[in-house]
């Protein structure tokens, strides 16, 4: 006769009992994949930019509109998505998006003009929030507690790896010579066939997640606790390589953090439980127990996010400009607000759509340090300390980024943006720890939507206002950016710390 099993076994204690083995890392990579694929659409617009803006003869105002449409569409769907995620479930909601999103990314592949483009990309912002939203609390709520952070970390490496593919593929396929003529009403050329393949990660990712089953947490607040049971005996045996009659849990309850949330269960219909949850989630997010928690969070991805995507969006757009004036002229002696404000007349070489592709080398370096980077965040974040190390990152970011504006070398300047974006991309897991370490379960994915609301409002807002400001305010608009990131550095050394829980 076997041992017996234990009864009212919080879930936290069965996640640590289940372990992370085979079943646990299969769930953080696909997840993982996930946001790779989302990453790859929100960020292949950038690659193409230069090539898209030669062919549709596009101002720096509008590659600018261009850039910053997807997240502005992520901004308006940020509370439906965390509605959404915490009423219906974190894999629905994933894949479904995930599919649709896809099918609006092939159909940008054949936009005639840059007014479909940026209407394409607006609704595929407001759909990929579904999937890209929702998936860092998914890792959360399949992982133990031992390696949560780790996994968070571990799915955002992942998905960095996108910034290698992207311009390593562009490296390829951009340089072709492509003008075809599809019934006379738009050019099919080489960044159009680049979009139609970035689309293929996405369709892959959908079918590796539909393997996946809702996470126990949301099962478990619904009420449904022999699924929950036995999705538990399920990763138990595979993590473990046991059978699912070996699980030594009888059944499981809601950790005491997460009791106690259900005003609004004596609503039957779905729908009008659904919004009284919304409301009752928001207003808590700004209640005396979390409102702090709350603001800091949406300050921290606001500078984080908006900072990152103001830097990697005009990356390779910047990049071009160098190399092409570095091309034409035997000294190189500009400023990086010189060559966006056109001061020197390399606007009329890109108008010529002469455009030289070399500047894809950096952007591979450039995406290979930024997931050595990460591994390095996951190693270390718990060593450091989350908090001092996102002060750093954030300080040490602001601070580069009014170096960059002195800066008159060509791989000076190179190596300046290099650091920036590099740098600013190890706050995002750090930030999205906290965040899972600050909520309990019936909040997080709330909580997790309208911090990323703001990081989303960052990335429209700076891409957008950058590429409006490079001609005449270049030089203020880059110290602007230094003082929100310094700030919000100092404003990290005195983060609260991790929420008690009772």
């Amino acid at each position: 006769m076997g041992p017996s099993k234990k009864a009212n076994v919080p879930l936290d204690e069965a996640l640590a009992i289940c372990g992370s083995g085979l079943y646990t890392t299969y769930v953080i990579f696909a997840t993982g994949f996930l946001l790779f694929a989302s990453m790859l659409n929100i960020e292949a617009m950038a690659m193409v930019l230069p090539a898209a803006g030669c062919d549709l003869k596009l101002s720096n105002t509008e590659k600018g509109m261009l850039t910053s449409t997807t997240f502005t569409g992520m901004v308006v769907a940020g509370p439906l998505a965390g509605f959404l995620s915490d009423a219906y479930g974190r894999k629905k909601l994933c894949a479904i998006t995930q599919t649709i999103s896809t099918l609006l990314l092939l159909l940008s592949s054949v936009a005639p003009n840059h007014i479909t483009l940026m209407a394409i990309n607006f609704v595929n912002g407001i759909v990929l929030t579904g999937s890209f939203t929702p998936a860092y609390v998914f890792v959360s709520e399949f992982s133990p507690q031992s390696i949560r952070a780790k996994g968070l970390i571990i799915a955002t490496c992942i998905s960095l790896l996108s910034n290698i593919i992207l311009p390593g593929l562009a490296w390829l396929v951009l340089p072709l010579e492509m003008k075809t003529s599809i019934f006379g009403f738009i050019t099919f050329t080489s960044w159009r066939l680049y979009i139609i393949i970035i689309s293929i990660p996405m369709f892959i990712s959908v079918v590796c997640f539909w393997r996946i089953p809702e996470t126990p947490k949301f099962l478990l607040n619904k009420g449904d606790a022999d699924g929950t049971l036995e999705i538990l005996k399920k990763i138990y045996a595979v993590n473990n390589k046991m059978k699912k009659e070996d699980f030594p849990v009888l059944n499981v309850v809601l950790d005491s953090s997460d009791e106690g949330y259900g005003e609004n269960n004596e609503i039957t219909n779905p729908f009008l439980k659904s919004v009284k949850d919304m409301i009752s989630r928001s207003k808590l997010l700004f209640s005396k127990e979390f409102v702090l928690y709350t603001l800091m969070s949406c300050i921290l991805l606001f500078s984080q996010v908006g900072s990152f995507y103001s830097y990697m969006l005009w990356f390779p757009e910047q990049l071009s400009r160098i190399k092409l004036f570095s091309t034409i002229n035997e000294v190189y002696n500009v400023t990086l607000c010189d060559l966006m404000s056109s001061r020197y007349g390399t606007v009329e070489v890109i108008e010529d759509c002469q455009l030289n592709y070399d500047f894809f080398f950096y952007c591979i370096l450039l995406g290979i340090v930024q997931v050595f980077s990460a591994l390095f965040v996951s190693v270390y974040a718990d060593r450091l300390g989350k908090k001092l190390l996102l002060a750093c990152i954030l300080i040490s970011t602001g601070i580069i980024t009014a170096v960059v504006v002195f800066l008159t070398q060509e791989y000076l300047t190179i190596a300046a943006l290099g650091f920036a974006i590099v740098d600013s991309s190890m706050g995002f897991p750090l930030i999205m720890a906290l965040i899972m370490e600050y909520y309990p379960t019936y909040v997080r994915s709330t909580a997790t939507a309208v911090a990323i609301i703001f990081g989303r409002l960052g990335a429209a807002v700076g891409s957008q206002i950058m590429g409006a400001l490079f001609d005449n305010y270049c030089e203020p608009a880059y110290f602007g950016i230094c003082v929100i990131l310094i700030a919000s550095g100092l404003m990290c050394l005195v983060l609260p710390s991790k929420r008690k829980r009772s």
